[in-house]
């Protein structure tokens, strides 16, 4: 069993140069305690239950007051008063070791009363793009991930999320938001004669829950062939992500009581890459 705490003070300046010479300065202290116990039932399976809270400082790009005008109509900018984000988290992990197979499963809750949230209001027929610590955010979680290695030829790994997610802003005009937020991802590795090897891999990724804005889900896909030579010494190694398609589509959907806006984005994903890997012990 372990307890312990830390103290962290934090002090962010940002010097913005513009006609009023603006700075802004951020000042934290932070208290963070933890809690761990250990549950061993052999040297191949264990329990573990830990407690901690997890602190997330906002960036530069949330923080700068900077405003992006390029557009009079659909401004961006940060917020300098935002505050660090207290996230108090809960896990439950089973872990299962063996030559050929590991599996690692974890049950989690976390909480957070001023999680940061895009914001988007209308004000003076003007759109503003910004950010906000008025999220109150809890989510519940289950990750599981396998890996299993039948030979020396072949390995199989997988890993799944599932997380359901709820969130209410403390604004005057409440939103509310919940739902799930899934992710799968897994890979296919064998290796093939003359030290030659080949993986297949991909994913399904759900977008994240946010309070004024959705998305579409995300997949992706990647196929690799790699060469050693001079006892592993040397690795040569192609790989394309997505060869089926060229650009994925990206859809947002924003509403507000004020706002309903939409955003499509075109990315292109297929891409062609080489890598070259050299050890020298």
């Amino acid at each position: 069993m372990d307890i312990g705490a830390r103290t962290e003070y934090t002090v962010s300046t940002i010097d913005v140069p513009n006609e009023s010479n603006e700075v802004s300065k951020s000042k934290y202290l932070n208290f963070v305690p933890m809690f761990q116990s250990v549950y061993r039932f052999d040297e191949k399976n264990n329990f573990i239950f830990n407690y901690g809270m997890r602190i997330s400082r906002p960036g530069l790009t949330y923080l700068n007051p900077y405003i992006d005008d390029s557009d009079p109509t659909n401004i961006y900018f940060g917020n300098p008063d935002l505050n660090i984000v207290r996230r108090d988290l809960v896990t439950l992990s089973y872990n299962h070791l063996r030559s050929k197979f590991d599996l690692y499963a974890r049950l989690n809750y976390s909480i957070t009363n001023n999680s940061i949230q895009p914001y988007l209001y209308y004000a003076n027929e003007i759109l503003n793009n910004t950010y906000m610590n008025f999220g109150k955010q809890q989510e519940s979680g289950l990750l599981l991930y396998a890996n299993w290695t039948p030979d020396d030829m072949l390995r199989l790994s997988l890993k799944g999320t599932i997380a359901y997610v709820d969130i209410e802003s403390k604004q005057e005009d409440v939103l509310k938001r919940a739902g799930f937020s899934n992710r799968i991802s897994g890979n296919i590795a064998y290796k093939l004669p003359s030290d030659f090897y080949i993986s297949v891999s991909g994913g399904y990724y759900q977008p994240s829950i946010q309070l004024q804005t959705k998305g579409d889900p995300y997949y992706y896909s990647r196929i690799s062939v790699s060469k050693n030579w001079l006892d592993d010494k040397l690795s040569l190694a192609l790989s394309i992500s997505n060869p089926i398609s060229s650009k994925t589509k990206f859809q947002y959907l924003t509403e507000t009581p004020d706002v309903y806006r939409q955003d499509i984005d075109y990315r292109l994903d297929q891409k062609l890459k080489d890598k070259t890997c050299v050890s020298f012990w």
